[in-house]
């Protein structure tokens, strides 16, 4: 068997076990000092575990406030970079506190190294596991009189970025910005890049960017969800799939978390701030 092989088997080990509550199998599938990411759980649950003896502390207690998961649907890609994977799935299960049904979708990025996860990065929609929760979702209050921002409008701003950067299109991705916006980057824990302030200085960073690739870049942007609006600003989230295709060979080179301010600005919506969270550098 291929070591590519082995790192889809050892994935796929952990689902099977996550997913049927088998949990004294979970934490040996990770490195002693292996990592667990949870970026979108909601409070009360870690966001991020650390070393094999907290995995499965934190796995332990599953059984008593979940039915089995039953993870589904697998499927997983090896990535270029040797021991990196990308995997998605799906859940059916329920929580035993409210009888409630769970039922999500999940993407993950995986590190193995030498047989063993060294890092599992899972990323899903909180809103429905906090639901099953017996929790509630709301929009956040808006001033009286405000009239809701289009989402149409907002989703339109974030995919129009997405096909200016791919198109070469400057004049489009200059429009998407206001004259002060500011705009950064981490790759994991990482330091920042930046921040760019200004719409010429991120205009400025795109064109190097893309004047150093020799690929064709697709920017696929999905999950957004708008956090917190009024009349003249919004903050957004939203998540990231960055795809090269050179030649006849596609590549998912990383995926990241867009953390996004807009404002409205000369009678159209335009990012005042906007974050870039890479899982993976590019």
């Amino acid at each position: 068997m291929s070591t590519t092989d082995r790192g889809k088997e050892l994935i796929k080990s952990y689902l099977d076990a996550v997913g049927s509550l088998a949990v004294d199998d979970i934490a040996p599938l990770f490195h002693v000092d292996g990592r667990l990411d949870i970026p979108y759980a909601p409070d009360g649950i870690p966001r991020t575990i650390e070393g094999r003896v907290a995995i499965d502390d934190f796995y332990q207690a599953l059984p008593q406030m979940a039915t089995p998961l039953n993870f589904s649907d697998y499927r997983i890609w090896a990535l270029d970079e040797d021991g990196e994977y990308v995997a998605e799935y799906r859940s059916d299960s329920s929580f035993r506190a409210t009888g409630a049904a769970y039922r999500n979708n999940y993407v993950a990025r995986v590190t193995v190294r030498t047989d063993r996860i060294a890092r599992f990065a899972e990323y899903f929609d909180p809103i429905p596991l906090v639901e099953a929760l017996g929790g509630t979702v709301s929009p956040a209050p808006m001033e009286a009189g405000a009239a809701a921002p289009d989402r149409g409008a907002i989703e339109d701003v974030l995919n129009r970025y997405a096909i200016a950067y791919d198109e070469n299109d400057m004049s489009t991705m200059a429009d998407c910005f206001t004259p002060d916006a500011v705009m950064s980057l981490r790759v994991q824990d990482g330091d920042l890049v930046g921040p760019f302030e200004g719409r010429d200085a991120i205009v400025k960073l795109m064109r190097d960017s893309l004047a150093s690739q020799t690929d064709q870049r697709r920017h696929i942007v999905t999950n957004a969800v708008i956090r917190a609006a009024d009349a003249a600003a919004v903050s957004v989230e939203s998540y990231l799939t960055l795809i090269s295709v050179e030649g006849a060979k596609l590549t998912v080179l990383s995926t990241a978390r867009y953390e996004d301010q807009l404002v409205h600005d000369g009678g159209a919506w335009r990012f005042s701030k906007r974050h870039v969270q890479l899982d993976l550098p590019y």
